[in-house]
Order: C-alpha cells, then structure tokens, then sequence
C-alpha cells in the first residue's frame, strides 16, 4: 500500500491541499511502473501527473460539447 500527501503550489491553484491516498493492487503498479520508467520523478509526482491528465481530459470534454452545442444553436 502507497501512502501519499499531495501538495498542490499555492501560488498557481490558489492554494494548498493535503490528501492522504491508500492505493492497492493495480492502481500502486500502475504509479510504480511511471516511477520506474522516469516519466515521474517520484509516486506523489506520478500522482499529480495522473490528476492532471484526468483533469485535462475532462476540460478537453466540456470544451468539446460546449463547441458542438454552440454550432448546433447557429
């Protein structure tokens, strides 16, 4: 089991934030396997990587179905 405290820079997300996470099983190989193979530098960098791909994707998503409904209302 990986226990991580993430620290999100105040500066840039107007804030910090603690968060203690418990991963097991696949979700721990899946963080181990960015760390080994140097895309993170460490497991709490894996893991702000991890958020911010989800994040993105889903800003990707609202900002493609805010565009399609903007074209359908012209």
């Amino acid at each position: 089991m990986f226990n991580a405290i993430i620290m999100i820079d105040k500066y840039t997300r107007g804030g910090e934030m603690n968060v203690n996470l418990h991963l097991t099983g696949e979700l721990e190989n899946f963080i181990n396997n960015l760390v080994e193979s140097g895309i993170a530098a460490n497991k709490t960098e894996a893991i702000r990587l991890a958020i911010a791909r989800m994040y993105y994707e889903e800003r990707k998503q609202v900002d493609k179905s805010f565009n399609q409904s903007t074209i359908e209302a012209h």
